[in-house]
C-alpha cells in the first residue's frame, strides 16, 4: 500500500510537472506575441490621432479664408464723381483673371475662379491625404499670389487713372485681403505638416 500511495504520489507529480511544462511551452509565444503586436497597435492609434494637429487646422481655415473670399466682393467702389453715385461691386465670378497681370484688360472670361476654386482643392488634398500635406502649402501659394496680384494691379489702375478722392481702400473690396490671410494660414500650416513629416521619415 505504502508503494502505491508513493507511486501515485510520483505520478501525480510527473503530471503536474509535464502540465506546468506543457502550459508554458504553449502559452510562452502566446505572452510573447501579444507583448510584440500590442504597443504597435498602441503606436498606430496614437500616430493616426496625432496626424491632424495646429498645421492642420491652420489649413484648414485657411482653405475656408479662401473659399469664403470666392463669395466677397473683390471689387467694392462706391463712390460720388461730380454729384453722381457711382457703384461697383465685384465678386469673384465678375472678375477676369487676366486682370491679375493686366488692369487693362477687356476680357470677361475666365473669372478668378479659375485660380480659386483649384487653390481650394489643393489645401482641401493636403488635409486628407497624409503622405501629400505638401499639397496645402501649394493651394496657400496659389491664394497667396492671387490676392497679392490683384491688389498691386488695384493699386497700378488707380495710379494710371488718377481718380481724385478714390483711395485703393475705397476700390477693393474684402475679398483679396481674406483671401491673402487665407493663403498665408494655408501656406504655413501646410509646411510645418511637410517639415513634420519629413522629419519622421
Amino acid at each position: 500500500m505504502p508503494h502505491a500511495v508513493s507511486s501515485g504520489r510520483v505520478s501525480s507529480s510527473a503530471s503536474e510537472h509535464t502540465l506546468g511544462a506543457r502550459v508554458r511551452t504553449e502559452g510562452q509565444p502566446l505572452c510573447q506575441g501579444a507583448g510584440l503586436r500590442f504597443p504597435r497597435v498602441a503606436s498606430r492609434q496614437t500616430s493616426a490621432v496625432g496626424t491632424f494637429g495646429v498645421a492642420e487646422g491652420l489649413v484648414a481655415v485657411g482653405a475656408v479664408a479662401v473659399a469664403v473670399s470666392i463669395f466677397l466682393y473683390w471689387v467694392d467702389l462706391s463712390h460720388n464723381f461730380g454729384g453722381a453715385q457711382i457703384t461697383r461691386r465685384l465678386t469673384a465670378k465678375d472678375v477676369p483673371v487676366q486682370v491679375l497681370w493686366d488692369y487693362t484688360t477687356h476680357a470677361s472670361n475666365p473669372s478668378l475662379l479659375i485660380v480659386l476654386i483649384p487653390s481650394v482643392a489643393l489645401c482641401v488634398a493636403g488635409l486628407l491625404l497624409e503622405h501629400s500635406r505638401w499639397l496645402g502649402a501649394l493651394g496657400g501659394v496659389v491664394a497667396l499670389v492671387v490676392g497679392l496680384l490683384f491688389v498691386y494691379q488695384a493699386h497700378q489702375e488707380l495710379r494710371a487713372e488718377h481718380v481724385p478722392g478714390v483711395g485703393l481702400t475705397d476700390f477693393v473690396g474684402k475679398a483679396p485681403y481674406v483671401c491673402i490671410a487665407g493663403g498665408a494660414l494655408a501656406l504655413v500650416g501646410g509646411g510645418l505638416a511637410f517639415l513634420r513629416g519629413s522629419a519622421r521619415t
